[in-house]
């Protein structure tokens, strides 16, 4: 039985389990950094400080864009970003 290369990814499914999946990674590395997502503006200097957890989110946040809305070629790599994001996420946790 030849396995079919060419199938389909359901992108829906895929984010789905990717949004599942940085949940509970963001909720178990909560306790060794900050669980706060903040930008807040520095009134000295003017510049823009984020926590931790702000930039994560935004990474995945453009990540899962990419997937939803870029070309073919680009979705499958943006997923294995996600999930190597994921995982760094996860050991930040540790």
């Amino acid at each position: 039985m030849e396995k079919d290369f060419n199938k389909e990814i359901n992108l829906d499914d895929v984010m789905n389990y990717l949004s599942r999946a940085f949940s509970k990674a963001a909720t178990k590395a909560s306790e060794s950094i900050s669980s706060r997502a903040t930008r807040t503006k520095n009134r000295r200097t003017g510049s823009y400080e984020t926590t931790e957890m702000y930039d994560y989110q935004v990474e995945f946040c453009y990540l899962m864009d990419n997937i939803k809305r870029g070309p073919r070629y680009i979705s499958t790599k943006s997923i294995q970003w996600a999930n190597e994001l994921i995982v760094k996420l996860e050991t930040e946790g540790k």
